[in-house]
C-alpha cells in the first residue's frame, strides 16, 4: 500500500513539517521499515529524499534558493501591483463610535451566508496599532443557532452603514455584559497585508470611543465567573481559532500530528543523525494553538469555485492534500479582485506564506459546551495564500502554491 500527500513548501516550516508529517505517516502504514525523510543541499539546491528501508520512495524536484527569491519578490509585486481598495467601502478605526450598529456575515449552515446583528460597545486601545480592537455585542438567529461565537467564525466580516470596519476574529467575556461580546479585528490592520500605506490615513480611535480604563486580557480558555466578578475592568479574549480538519490518519497519527513527538521519538528520524540543537523542532499543532476538530471529512475536490470565495463566505487552508487531508477553515472578510484577506487573526505565525488556498463546504455549526465550531469539509485548491500575519491571512486566487508530493509505500 502506497500513501501520496501533497505538502506546501516553505522554508523552515516545511522541513519540521514534513519531518513529522513524514515519521506520522509512517506509523499509519507499514513499509517494511524505518520511514526517513532528509533534506539534502547540493550547491545552491535543496533536495527532499524521502527513505522507507534501504528503498528510495519519492525524490522532490530541486529548488533554487536564489531563484525561489526572485521569484517571491515578482509573485508579491503582481499580487499588489493592481489591487486596492476603494474608501467609500471600508470604515477605519478613527470614525468608530461607541453606540453603533450593524452587521456581521458568516455562514452557519449548507453555504448560505447569514446575517447577524452588531453594536459597538467601545475600542481597545493598546500601546501600538495591532493590539487595538472594536468591542461590539453579536446578537441574531444566527448566533443563537451557532450556540455564541463560534469556531470557524473568525473572519466574519462587520459593516457598519454598508462600510466594511473589521473582521470579528475573537470572542470574548465581560462582567458587565450578559449577551455575547465580541472582538473586531480593524481593516486598516488587514488591508496592510496587501497595501502598507493605508493611503496615510490614521489608525487612532476616537478619544470618545475609548473604553477608559479597561484592560485586554488574551486566554486560551473563557474565564470563570469568579475571574469576572474579581476583574470587572477588564476584558478576557479568547481566539476563534480555526477548526483544523483531518482525515487519513487515525489513533496514534492524531496524537502525533497534534501534540508532536514525545522525549523517546521512534527510531528513523532525521534528528538521529544531526547534532544536539539542529534537528528540526518536533511540535505538533496544536502548539500554533490549533484545535482538531472532532468531527472531520476528507476533502471533496470537485466542489467550490473562485464565485464562492466572497465576504462572509467560507475559506480553506492546506497543509496536506491526497490520501491525507490536513487542513483548517475560515471566514473571508473582504475581497479585491483576485486578493482576499481571511480570519483576522494569525494561522501559524508563517508570515510569508506559500499555503493552498482552498474552497470549503460548511455542513453545519454545532453547539458545544466547550466551544462550538463549524463542520465542514475543505475543496479544491483555488489559489494560494501568501500572508499569515497577525491580523489575519491574505492570498491570491488563481495562483499556484509551490508543494511537493511525499510518497509512503
Amino acid at each position: 500500500m502506497s500513501t501520496l500527500v501533497s505538502i506546501p513548501y516553505r522554508g523552515g516550516f516545511f522541513a519540521a513539517w514534513s519531518v513529522l508529517l513524514t515519521n506520522l505517516l509512517g506509523t499509519s502504514h507499514a513499509c517494511g521499515g524505518a520511514v526517513q525523510l532528509l533534506m539534502l543541499m547540493h550547491g545552491t539546491d535543496w533536495w527532499l529524499v524521502v527513505r522507507c528501508s534501504a528503498r528510495y520512495v519519492c525524490r522532490g524536484g530541486s529548488v533554487s534558493k536564489k531563484g525561489a527569491f526572485i521569484f517571491g519578490i515578482m509573485l508579491v509585486a503582481a499580487v499588489v501591483v493592481g489591487f486596492g481598495y476603494e474608501r467609500s467601502d471600508v470604515m477605519f478605526l478613527s470614525e468608530i463610535e461607541a453606540g453603533m450598529t450593524g452587521i456581521g456575515k458568516t455562514i452557519v449552515a449548507d453555504d448560505v451566508i447569514s446575517e447577524f446583528n452588531v453594536s459597538v460597545i467601545g475600542v481597545i486601545d493598546e500601546p501600538g496599532e495591532s493590539s487595538d480592537f472594536i468591542v461590539v455585542r453579536v446578537s441574531g438567529e444566527a448566533i443563537g443557532r451557532s450556540g455564541g461565537i463560534a469556531q470557524g467564525m473568525s473572519g466574519s466580516p462587520v459593516y457598519i452603514d454598508g462600510k466594511l470596519i473589521g473582521a470579528l476574529s475573537r470572542a470574548a467575556s465581560w462582567s458587565k455584559e450578559l449577551t455575547p461580546i465580541g472582538l473586531v479585528t480593524p481593516i486598516e490592520q488587514m488591508l496592510g497585508m496587501i497595501d502598507s500605506m493605508n493611503d496615510g490615513l490614521s489608525s487612532r480611535p476616537r478619544a470618545d470611543a475609548i473604553l477608559s480604563g479597561v484592560k485586554l486580557y488574551e486566554t486560551s480558555t473563557p474565564p470563570t465567573a469568579e475571574e469576572l466578578a474579581e476583574a470587572p475592568k477588564t476584558i478576557f479574549s479568547y481566539p476563534v481559532s480555526s477548526p483544523l480538519i483531518v482525515s487519513g490518519l487515525s489513533g496514534r497519527s492524531i496524537t502525533t500530528l497534534m501534540d508532536g513527538y514525545t522525549e523517546q521519538p521512534p527510531t528513523g528520524l532525521v534528528s538521529d543523525f544531526l547534532p544536539a540543537g539542529v534537528s528540526p523542532g518536533m511540535l505538533g499543532l496544536s502548539s500554533f494553538g490549533l484545535r482538531l476538530n472532532p468531527l472531520s471529512g476528507g476533502a471533496s475536490s470537485d466542489s467550490g469555485t473562485e464565485a464562492d470565495l466572497v465576504p462572509g463566505g467560507g475559506i480553506g487552508v492546506a497543509l496536506a492534500s491526497g490520501d491525507v487531508t490536513i487542513g483548517a477553515l475560515g471566514t473571508i472578510t473582504y475581497r479585491e479582485g483576485d486578493l482576499v484577506v481571511a480570519f483576522g487573526h494569525r494561522f501559524i505565525a508563517n508570515g510569508d506564506a506559500d499555503f493552498p488556498l482552498t474552497s470549503v463546504h460548511i455542513y453545519d455549526t454545532m453547539k458545544s459546551y466547550d466551544a462550538s465550531f463549524k463542520l465542514g469539509t475543505i475543496g479544491k485548491t483555488l489559489g494560494t495564500i501568501l500572508e499569515d500575519r497577525g491580523s489575519g491571512i491574505g492570498g491570491a486566487i488563481g495562483r499556484e502554491a509551490s508543494t511537493i508530493d511525499v510518497g509512503i509505500g
